[in-house]
């Protein structure tokens, strides 16, 4: 079952390696390889529902927003 999830997931993921190293999240760093992520693969927004992220609301032209604000959005 778990496999399947995976397998449909990859179908419509890119899997991305950033090529930048970025400081963006002070309160938690962690959050960091998520921006890195987002700027490497030159991403429009960023759906999240971590609180530190949101707060941020954009980087360097991405935007950063909920789940409910995407769908709102598209």
């Amino acid at each position: 079952m778990v496999h399947r999830q995976i397998s449909l997931i990859m179908d419509y993921a890119t899997v991305v390696h950033p090529g930048v190293k970025l400081s963006v999240v002070k309160k938690d760093p962690d959050d960091d390889k998520i921006i890195e992520c987002a700027v490497s693969c030159n991403a429009d927004y960023i759906v999240t529902g971590d609180r530190h992220l949101l707060d941020l609301k954009e980087y360097k032209g991405i935007k950063i927003v909920t789940a409910k604000q995407f769908l709102e959005l598209v």
